[in-house]
């Protein structure tokens, strides 16, 4: 049953894109959707997905997620909630408890998003890696 309910919507479909190049509906990306109703009018996209409600289809949309982050500048682009993943894991920053991927745990890490530091002994604002006097007491 699901087989004939398959082939009837496929040859449904093939009829509809014959008859409306007949009757003069014009479908530019000859996705079997009418160009007065595709949200993507030069690139097919029969099943006119559009994640962000922004009216422009995902297949053509370089922000499909409207995060504000578009192209290879979104290392998420169909998760509004991340764009970025600083340390390459796959998991986004937004996510990620150890952001900078140096084994310290972002709520730990005095720098959370510089992986060669993660302390500040003397809270000056410079990790203890770079710091000539990590304690503050002035001897170097």
């Amino acid at each position: 049953m699901e087989m004939r309910s398959t082939a009837l919507t496929v040859i449904s479909i093939l009829i509809l894109s014959i008859l409306s190049g007949c009757l003069g509906i014009e479908d530019a990306d000859s996705d079997g959707i009418a160009d007065t109703d595709d949200n993507c009018l030069n690139t097919a996209n029969s099943e006119q997905s559009d994640l962000d409600s922004d009216g422009l289809g995902d297949a053509c949309d370089e922000d499909a997620d409207g995060d504000g982050a578009s192209g290879s500048d979104d290392a998420f682009p169909l998760d509004s909630s991340e764009t970025s993943d600083s340390d390459g894991d796959g998991i986004g920053d937004n996510s990620d408890a150890d952001r900078d991927g140096d084994g310290v745990a972002n709520d730990e890490d005095a720098f959370p998003a510089d992986s060669t530091e993660s302390t500040d002994t003397d809270g000056d604002g410079v990790g203890d890696n770079a710091d000539t006097d990590d304690d503050g007491d002035g001897i170097i």
